[in-house]
């Protein structure tokens, strides 16, 4: 049994994985467990071993180097060996169009990783804490791609002017589009700033390079591949696994 962890800036999801068992089978939404506690995640780790045999763990992480050391001595505690995957210049099927290829965030690496081989040229959106948008054509070739703040970033940067308080509370999204308080204002303006920069980056991007389909992920994937796909009139996909399909197939390779 393989343990497959993606550490992202905010969540750390993981999954059991079975090399010997059929892998769509086993990648679904439902199996993925997800934490903000390295402790709770030993404890998980802890009864999922008094059943299985983990082997080995292969991980994704964003994270700090010290929080990565973290989380390998815990993994050697419970006697499950450890690999960091690290983007690389080509890897499968793949070349990757940074010169600086070690600058390339891992969590993006997988996503590519993780649509190859195609007979298409693939645009991928991840949005989290940041937005990123990746192109890679049908011959593999990741041609690059853009970061833009998430909507956490962008709350981030309107409450630490310390001028215009932003609540907690959730603001259900209407088509009036107008706020009545500044919580209103401030949530339907963010979404706007990333409606316009999701739809404008998308159409030029397409235009220019020809992306035949375009697949979302990340924890707002799902609702702006509905929300783009209506708007826009247009069918997108959404796969909030890619980076676990990414380290599937790099384990393969």
């Amino acid at each position: 049994m393989n343990l497959l962890i993606d550490w992202g800036n905010t969540f750390l999801k993981y999954m059991i994985f079975d090399t010997s068992l059929d892998i769509e089978s086993q990648l679904s939404i439902g199996k993925v467990k997800k934490t903000d506690s390295l402790n709770r995640l030993v404890s998980e780790l802890s009864k999922i071993g008094a059943k299985n045999t983990i082997s080995m763990a292969y991980i994704s992480s964003v994270r700090k180097s010290l929080d990565n050391e973290q989380l390998s001595s815990i993994l050697h505690k419970l006697k499950i060996s450890s690999t960091f995957v690290k983007t690389e210049k080509t890897g499968g099927h793949i070349t990757c169009a940074y010169e600086k290829f070690e600058t390339l965030g891992v969590d993006r690496w997988l996503t590519i990783v993780a649509t190859q081989p195609s007979k298409k040229t693939i645009g991928i959106v991840d949005i989290g804490t940041a937005i990123t948008l990746d192109v890679v054509s049908k011959n593999g070739q990741h041609l690059g791609g853009q970061i833009a703040p998430g909507k956490q970033l962008l709350l981030d940067s309107l409450k630490a002017t310390n001028r215009i308080l932003v609540s907690e509370q959730q603001v259900d999204i209407d088509e009036n589009l107008l706020g009545v308080s500044t919580n209103e204002c401030v949530k339907f303006g963010v979404d706007q700033m990333i409606q316009g920069y999701l739809e404008n980056s998308i159409s030029e991007v397409t235009r220019h390079h020809q992306v035949e389909q375009w697949i979302f992920t990340g924890g707002g994937g799902g609702y702006w591949c509905k929300k783009l796909s209506v708007s826009q009139n247009n069918h997108y996909t959404y796969d909030g696994l890619l980076v676990f399909r990414g380290l599937i197939k790099y384990i393969d390779y």
